[in-house]
């Protein structure tokens, strides 16, 4: 069961984030933390970003005056979320996966004044809310503060029971990045997006997508440390997910954050009855008159 909350005023100004009868100190450190990423320039990538990956990862480490200087939240959704906003000219938002809510006050200060709807999607759990995400009790004033803003305390993919289809301009998938994960939310609220709107999602170019990852595992359980049940990371599945689902579209990707347009992807997402990926599929043992399935 999820709760909503909504009220108050819309967030132009930095004296809505300054009201004494609100504690808004949490918002205001998130919003000091991601400051940089909203320097004019700081982010701006000059070579493509469609389909190759050029100009994901920022400009190249040679220094050149000419260039702005690269924050390291530029590849945060807290940068771009509101970038995507003002490309495409988004009233409605969805948010999945929303931990402490960076990306949801740096968007409302931005363009506060024409979103109409901000869905923020989280099972906040138990964890305390920084660096974890137990943050639900930090955001209720804010919500409760904002009209735009709406919170569902739900998991990602029965929570999208709740939104009506084609609803929203932006959907911004961010909960949990193993392959099953991201296909399943993919799945989930592509309907939910309308005609001339946007899914989008992060770390799309994150160093843990990748087969290496899968290498070091391997290598780390054969170690002391490893047999001690000292793991390391878990893969993600970002990656492999978006290459399935969308091999027939055209994928976006800025800083490690992807979107498709709906317009331009009108088949949609590859649905498929796997809910692993290829590597992980067992391969069954040969049977008399049988091959490998």
């Amino acid at each position: 069961m999820w709760s909503i909350f909504t009220a108050g005023v819309s967030p132009q100004t930095d004296a809505d984030w300054a009201d004494t009868h609100v504690d808004f100190s949490y918002a205001r450190g998130l919003l000091a933390d991601h400051a940089c990423s909203r320097a004019p320039g700081a982010c701006t990538v000059n070579s493509s970003d469609t389909n190759t990956l050029s100009g994901a990862l920022g400009y190249p480490s040679a220094a050149d005056a000419s260039r702005p200087t690269v924050c390291s939240t530029c590849s945060h959704g807290s940068h771009m979320v509101p970038y995507l906003v003002r490309r495409y000219d988004a009233r409605s938002v969805i948010e999945v996966g929303v931990c402490t809510g960076a990306t949801v006050v740096s968007t409302l200060r931005q363009h506060g004044d024409s979103i109409d709807s901000y869905t923020a999607i989280d099972a906040w759990g138990e964890r305390r809310c920084n660096p974890g995400c137990g943050c639900y009790g930090r955001l209720r004033p804010i919500a409760e503060r904002f009209p735009a803003l709406h919170l569902i305390q739900a998991y990602s993919v029965p929570a999208s029971a709740s939104i009506a289809d084609a609803s929203s301009d932006l959907v911004f998938v961010d909960a949990a990045h193993d392959y099953e994960n991201v296909h399943a939310d993919v799945l989930a609220y592509w309907p939910k997006v309308k005609p001339g709107g946007v899914l989008a999602g992060h770390d799309f170019a994150h160093h843990r997508n990748w087969a290496e990852i899968l290498e070091r595992r391997q290598a780390h359980a054969r170690t002391a440390e490893g047999r001690r049940g000292k793991r390391i990371p878990p893969s993600y599945g970002v990656g492999q997910a978006l290459a399935e689902l969308f091999v027939h579209c055209e994928l976006h990707v800025r800083f490690g954050v992807w979107w498709v347009e709906r317009r331009l992807c009108r088949s949609g997402p590859i649905a498929t009855n796997r809910s692993e990926a290829l590597w992980q599929r067992p391969r069954r043992r040969k049977g008399k008159g049988r091959g490998l399935a």
